[in-house]
């Protein structure tokens, strides 16, 4: 069992450690601005804050992230209020929207 932080709340994870970050946070808490793209680290659309670091969830193993401070898109602000989730509406800036949370 790992124990992670994501978006100031702690959450009990039942997956091997060596699971990648990404699919723990699509999968098992069902958080979904995070997206999968290329699996390699490379397009950016898995990213999330690791302990205020940008990372590619897609790399990260859990075993590494126990104990670190793990913020998503939807971490931002839960209501949407961020800058960056504002700017976005006001802008008009995506699309599909799909690699936006890179």
């Amino acid at each position: 069992m790992t124990i992670l932080n994501i978006n100031n709340s702690s959450h009990m994870v039942d997956a091997p450690d060596d699971t990648k970050l990404l699919w723990v946070i699509r999968e098992h808490l069902r958080l979904t601005g995070t997206k999968f793209g290329c699996g390699m680290g490379l397009c950016g659309a898995c990213t999330v804050h690791l302990n205020g670091e940008a990372v590619r969830s897609c790399q990260i193993e859990i075993g590494d992230a126990e104990g670190a401070r793990i913020t998503t898109i939807e971490g931002l602000d839960p209501k949407g209020q961020h800058p960056v989730q504002q700017a976005w509406l006001e802008l008009q800036v995506p699309q599909c929207g799909y690699c936006q949370s890179g």
